[in-house]
């Protein structure tokens, strides 16, 4: 299996009692051949999810629990800019779901 791409996106937000949880998420595509023919494969992994509670953000990382905002935006670089624009949407109470 050879993986051809991976990539990271925000999931989409969930409202429930005044807690709010995004989801990040890892997107990979691989491929291979096998019995003379060639497949292609995607799948969705869970990687973190951002938690919003009364004005406070918490990050989970699936793997390691409670890392900080910094943490995740290291580890998923391309989606800094979408984090903190979900975060400040949903701290002044747009794109809630």
């Amino acid at each position: 299996m050879q993986e051809l791409m991976s990539e990271h996106r925000l999931g989409g937000s969930a409202t429930l009692g005044g807690t709010t949880i995004i989801p990040i998420e890892t997107v990979i595509y691989s491929a291979g051949e096998m019995d003379g023919g060639v497949w292609l494969n995607g799948s969705v992994e869970p990687m973190a999810l951002i938690i919003i509670k009364s004005g406070t953000v918490k990050v989970l990382d699936i793997k390691l629990g409670e890392i900080s905002l910094q943490d995740i935006q290291e580890a998923a670089p391309e989606l800094t800019g979408k984090i903190d624009q979900r975060i400040n949407q949903i701290s002044d109470g747009v794109g809630e779901r």
